[in-house]
């Protein structure tokens, strides 16, 4: 199942200036119930986090690994993070020169560690924090 997910502008007298909807998965299982099988919903795709920049678009990070950024026509490049690595993207921030700032949380081999990294405006790494 697909629905969508909206990010909405606004000005801030409170005026609507924009909306943008993506597609949202929705995710579903089969559950038994006596004698018959039922299709349940057990999570939908939404937006963890956005961090707006000063062009009018927004990185994003969902629940699936992934930071994404996006403007009014959709999804600006391509999508940083790994699925399924067990490496989370957490809070995200812009900072200066619309860098972007995100933490990272998870396990790495067999070790759970957590990072704080920086990006400039064009998707670049420009800075690694490593913590335990």
């Amino acid at each position: 199942f697909f629905r969508t997910k909206t990010i909405y502008w606004f000005e801030p007298d409170g005026d609507l200036i924009t909306r943008w909807d993506t597609p949202a998965e929705i995710y579903t299982e089969w559950v038994q119930y006596g004698d018959y099988d039922e299709e349940e919903i057990y999570d939908i795709e939404g937006y963890t986090s956005i961090a707006p920049l000063s062009d009018g678009t927004v990185w994003t990070t969902t629940g699936d690994n992934f930071i994404v950024r996006y403007g009014p026509s959709g999804q600006i490049g391509e999508k940083i993070g790994e699925q399924g690595n067990g490496v989370v993207p957490h809070a995200i921030a812009t900072g200066p020169d619309d860098q972007l700032l995100y933490g990272w949380m998870g396990y790495s081999g067999s070790v759970y560690g957590t990072q704080l990294r920086q990006l400039n405006s064009a998707g670049s790494e420009t800075g690694v924090w490593t913590g335990q």
